[in-house]
């Protein structure tokens, strides 16, 4: 089976790569330079599925032109709500959300970087702020120094063992 994804080496690609490893599935990426061309070609049969981030397919599952098959994340997404997640199929390994952190030169004093966190935490947890960001698929959750860094290490050492095994190449 064939799957598409908006790039070589982007998350979604390497998520779908450690999913078809884990489950031991013959699938070959077919790779697009965006999102949109992917999805065009999914929607027109030429490629039977996408596995991308929620906000580029999820107004096509809400429409119903696409089947939402999981999320990658803990909670279920605000764009296509009625797509289990893949705790609740079983895989809570398989967790993979996009996360975003803000960093900053070595050498910032501790006394600034905590309050740059505690501003960046408060902004986050205005309603209307958590409300633009679940509208666009995302979720806010503010955390430490320490537990940004730690998710850091993880996720790299997680994709590039997937880089490794899978012999990924990412042409420019």
């Amino acid at each position: 089976m064939r799957f598409a994804t908006s790039g070589i080496g982007n998350q979604p690609h390497l998520w779908m790569e450690l999913f078809k490893t884990r489950n031991k599935l013959n699938m070959e990426v077919v790779a697009y330079k965006g999102a949109a061309d992917a999805i065009r070609d999914v929607l027109a049969g030429h490629v039977p599925m996408i596995c991308d981030v929620v906000l580029p397919t999820g107004n096509h599952v809400e429409a119903g032109r696409m089947k939402g098959l999981v999320v990658a994340s803990t909670e279920r997404s605000p764009v296509c709500p009625d797509v289990p997640t893949v705790g609740e199929l079983g895989m809570p390994d398989m967790v993979s959300a996009v996360f975003f952190g803000v960093v900053a030169p070595a050498g910032v004093p501790r006394p600034v970087v905590d309050r740059l966190n505690a501003l960046i935490r408060q902004i986050i947890a205005d309603p209307e702020v958590k409300k633009k960001f679940a509208d666009l698929g995302y979720f806010t959750t503010g955390s430490t120094p320490e537990a940004n860094l730690e998710k850091l290490r993880f996720e790299t050492e997680r994709w590039t063992k997937v880089v490794k095994d899978n012999n990924i190449k990412v042409e420019s």
